[in-house]
């Protein structure tokens, strides 16, 4: 071979490693985050071994992008996935990427097919948001979403099978519109703490309830159970200089898991619960009782032509 045959190979030899080495550089600067990286040469092969903080693998000329991170990778997963995910490259196995998807901004141009994509995933059940559980721990802050849909109608005219399902449920009283029964432990109140100036006979009996209850203003029924007492037909009321029940008030996920609301009755409305009617003394000072409460929205009044 020519002198300058052999100069040529060597140049091109040099430029390799140089390039090489440049490569391995720029890995370097992408995954230290703390401490001092070094390169040293090993001795077999242009083998050179990367050390960066934890990181520690060797790198082979031959190798491409894929096998040197797939080695850094490998020799610290952690460190890596913290460097890339700076980068908005996240493992689908991190909490990262649960906080990346969190902050997109769903009216960015840019982001309206992922936004699509992933809405799509939850409307089909797919994923994460798979049957049983999809819903368990969600709070009231779902139902601006649902409520929306009605804006929508409103506005737009546009329909929405959800909202046909839902109303149909409602229609029907199914699923989770179905008619609830809850506890209660209803209280006797004396005659003279329901004492009023003016009473109407034909007026439903005082449903009295505690403080902010959310069944306030709306009609009652209350019943002892397994037909042991009457019943009584009213409507509750928030008077709290006759009854406030203080700490005991449930709210409406209390009551839905099997707790006792507190209610109370003036002697007249107690007895008929009760089913029999006793002097004041002789009757218990509260009772164990179950009770519904009609929607507000299903009190009607028929209206017939010509006001017939």
């Amino acid at each position: 071979m020519s002198d300058d045959a052999d100069q040529h190979e060597v140049i091109e030899k040099s430029e390799k490693s140089g390039l090489f080495r440049i490569v391995i550089f720029a890995l370097v600067a992408a995954v230290a985050v703390y401490g001092i990286y070094r390169i040293t040469s090993a001795t077999q092969g242009g083998t050179l071994e990367v050390t960066s903080g934890g990181v520690k693998f060797n790198q082979k000329p031959q190798d491409n992008f894929s096998d040197i991170l797939a080695k850094a990778i490998e020799a610290d997963p952690a460190n890596v996935e913290v460097i890339l995910s700076e980068h908005d490259y996240f493992n689908i196995k991190s909490t990262r990427l649960v906080d990346a998807v969190a902050r997109i901004d769903a009216a960015a141009k840019e982001n309206r097919a992922v936004t699509q994509g992933l809405r799509e995933v939850l409307w089909d059940l797919n994923g994460p948001f798979q049957r049983p559980g999809t819903l368990t721990g969600a709070d009231e802050r779902l139902i601006g979403a649902l409520e929306e849909l009605e804006e929508v109608l409103r506005e737009s005219g546009e329909t929405s099978r959800l909202l046909a399902a839902l109303w149909k449920k409602s229609l029907n009283r199914t699923g989770v519109f179905r008619p609830r029964s809850f506890e209660a432990e209803v209280k006797l109140l004396s005659s003279d703490s329901v004492a009023d100036l003016a009473t109407d006979d034909e007026a439903p009996p005082k449903i009295y309830a505690c403080p902010g209850s959310e069944f306030i203003g709306k009609e009652m029924s209350i019943w002892i159970p397994d037909g042991q007492g009457g019943l009584v037909l009213g409507y509750v009321v928030e008077e709290v200089t006759k009854f406030d029940c203080g700490m005991s008030k449930r709210n409406l996920q209390q009551l839905l898991a099997g707790q006792s609301a507190h209610l109370a009755l003036d002697k007249d409305a107690f007895s008929a619960l009760l089913g029999r009617v006793e002097h004041e003394d002789a009757l218990p000072e509260s009772v164990h009782a179950k009770f519904s409460v009609q929607p507000q929205n299903l009190r009607m009044g028929i209206v017939f032509p010509g006001g017939g």
